[in-house]
């Protein structure tokens, strides 16, 4: 028989632990605003608030006045019913704008117009005619100026905005009476309706200038971002140009043991450049007549003939890389297309920070005015170094070789 203890259907729970909950003080961050973009949406958004900023303004000071307006009009009930309206209307167009992000949707536009239009209309039920003027008693023309600034906004038409603009100040000649009463009240009432004409143009003018600025901005980014990717499309290619030789001629059967030695070192050498430039390392500056002969190093299959005892001094990075790169090409080429006996690379400095730098072979040559220059000589040669300030002179006749001269500052 099993104690009392063991049969307690509670006996196999575990006892209870009860934990403290320690309350860790809070920590207030201060809020960050970030800016807002300088794009074509943020400038929408910017004109939004505007917009906003000023129907605020206008609710704000008709609150404040709103105990005055009560006691002067004739139906408070009604005053307040589309004072109400009002409010109602203007925090549903702020959570739609917000939410857009901009305020260009024409329907909306005459939506707001129509509640503007109406609203004027409704202030001849619950004011005064003498408050019509000179009174916030009558809110509805310093609240519909607020209307006139989005309809600059939304319509993006001059004959839109001028449309619209007219409906409100029509409706607000309604509003006062047709004909006022004195001159005093004439003049007001011109004053006031030529305020909805400048306050709408305006803001045309202001917010078709702030697209077309963000306009241009976006457009900008994106010309910028295109020459970047082809920048580094063009700098791709410059790496890889002279590698697929290398390549091509290592995959080759029966190369003879010179050129195999030859492509070896290019390979470590290629292998190198490649892993600099997949790990964002910038070139240094160096010794002309040393870079030449590293250079030159790298096709002893050729036997190139170096004459660079002449060339002195260090080149800056930019320029080395260019040189080297174009050098490389050149002796590329003459391997490749040739068939020369004799390649020579000259090089020496001149004044003022310049260098000149030849290289000739005795090979096949080729007609310069019917075949046009491939990547190499073009881009890897010609540009190359006109990026840096360099020259390029190409000569060149079938079966009387090629001479390629390439000099910065003045010509030795």
């Amino acid at each position: 028989m099993l104690p009392l203890a063991a049969t307690h259907p509670f006996s196999r729970l575990r006892p209870i632990r009860l934990r403290l909950i320690r309350l860790r003080p809070m920590r207030w961050r201060p809020i960050r605003w970030r800016p807002v973009p300088t794009t074509a949406a943020g400038a929408e958004f910017v004109l939004v608030i505007g917009m906003l900023g000023y129907r605020g303004v206008d609710l704000i000071q008709a609150a404040v006045t709103m105990p005055n307006a009560l006691d002067r009009s004739p139906r408070p009930a009604l005053c307040l019913f589309f004072t109400c309206i009002l409010v109602i209307e203007s925090a549903v167009l702020a959570v739609l704008l917000l939410r857009r992000g901009r305020y260009d949707d024409a329907r909306v536009g005459i939506l707001e117009l129509v509640s503007g239009v109406g609203l004027l209309l409704a202030t001849m039920t619950f004011t005064q005619p003498s408050d019509r003027f000179a009174n916030w008693a009558d809110w509805g023309f310093p609240v519909t100026l607020g209307t006139t600034v989005g309809m600059g906004v939304v319509f993006q038409r001059w004959s839109r905005v001028f449309g619209a603009t007219a409906l409100l100040a029509g409706a607000y000649l309604v509003s006062t009476g047709s004909v006022p009463s004195s001159s005093n009240s004439w003049s007001n009432a011109v004053t006031n309706t030529s305020s909805y004409f400048g306050f709408a143009l305006v803001v045309r003018a202001l917010a078709g200038y702030l697209r077309r600025l963000a306009a241009d901005a976006d457009l900008a980014r994106r010309r910028v971002e295109q020459l970047a990717r082809e920048a580094e499309r063009e700098r791709t290619r410059l790496l890889l140009h002279d590698q697929e030789s290398v390549l091509r001629l290592a995959a080759s059967d029966g190369l003879d043991p010179t050129i195999t030695a030859a492509v070896r070192v290019q390979a470590a050498s290629g292998a190198t450049r490649i892993r600099a430039y997949l790990e964002n390392q910038n070139a240094e500056s160096g010794d002309l007549a040393a870079c030449l002969r590293t250079a030159a190093a790298e096709f002893a299959d050729l036997a190139p003939v170096l004459n660079v005892h002449l060339a002195r001094g260090a080149v800056p990075a930019a320029q080395v890389g260019a040189i080297t790169s174009a050098v490389r090409t050149l002796l590329h080429n003459v391997r490749r297309h040739a068939r020369a006996d004799t390649v020579t690379l000259h090089a020496q400095s001149t004044e003022g920070g310049g260098w000149e730098i030849s290289v000739r072979d005795d090979g096949a040559g080729f007609d310069q005015f019917r075949q046009a220059e491939g990547f190499g000589l073009r881009v890897q040669v010609r540009a190359q170094l006109a990026a840096v300030g360099g020259h390029t002179e190409v000569r060149s006749s079938p079966g009387a070789g090629t001479s390629v001269r390439m000099w910065r500052g003045g010509a030795a």
